[in-house]
């Protein structure tokens, strides 16, 4: 892991990975981390986390370190984070509204690096906070941008934005290969054991089989599969 440490209660990074990732930590500021991830077989890449400037007369600090960060390697780049900002008006939902200026220093900043908007599933929202008269203000801080480079190396890449059970903010996960909610209800479908299956005739066979093979066992639904087709 790797940690910038707040001011007071504003701000602060952290960036956590696992032992088999080969990550590099390049530099960082108040407004961001970066790194290298390189892996056996595959191109090397570029991850940026970010926290932008909660101080709005301030915020141009992280689009300047953005624009900064890009001139500073060719690798596909993508960067993730809570960069208290919208793209869009309609990001914005409340009571309130956002300052067109604010946006528009964003929106530079994305256009100057080249980046492009991952998009999301889930809310339409990443942070919400209860206004006066009990209506809430709902907007979508929280995004992942990528460069044409990273989207080519990661063609099936997603964003979703996930439950938050004590935060004002809802996590975002960035998947970086093909994920569909159908796979993952595949994966975690509970097994059911037939009785039927004991009048098989192989089925004593089968059963052996699976128990003794030298190479990695049989999964549950490559069992069952088999078992129905006996």
């Amino acid at each position: 892991c790797f940690a910038v440490p707040s001011n007071g209660r504003s701000g602060g990074l952290c960036i956590f990975w696992k032992d088999h990732v080969n990550l590099a930590i390049k530099n960082f500021s108040q407004y961001h981390i970066d790194s290298w991830i390189s892996q056996p077989g595959a191109d090397d890449w570029r991850l940026s986390c970010f926290y932008g400037e909660a101080n709005r007369s301030l915020r141009h600090n992280t689009w300047e370190t953005m624009k900064r960060l890009r001139g500073e390697s060719t690798l596909p780049w993508v960067c993730i984070g809570d960069f208290n900002e919208v793209l869009r008006a309609e990001e914005h939902m409340g009571i309130s509204t956002r300052d067109s200026g604010q946006i528009a220093g964003f929106r530079e900043a994305v256009d100057v690096c080249e980046l492009a908007d991952l998009g999301y599933k889930g809310l339409d929202w990443t942070w919400e906070k209860r206004v006066r008269g009990g209506e809430f203000c709902r907007v979508r801080l929280d995004r992942a941008l990528a460069s044409p480079s990273w989207l080519a190396l990661f063609p099936f890449a997603s964003l979703e934005h996930l439950a938050a059970a004590k935060s004002d903010h809802c996590p975002i996960l960035l998947n970086t290969e093909l994920e569909t909610t159908s796979m993952r209800y595949t994966l975690k479908k509970t097994f059911r054991y037939e009785c039927m299956w004991e009048i098989k005739e192989d089925f004593n066979q089968v059963v052996e089989e699976a128990w003794n093979r030298n190479q990695p066992s049989l999964s549950v639904s490559d069992l069952a599969a088999k078992l129905s087709s006996a």
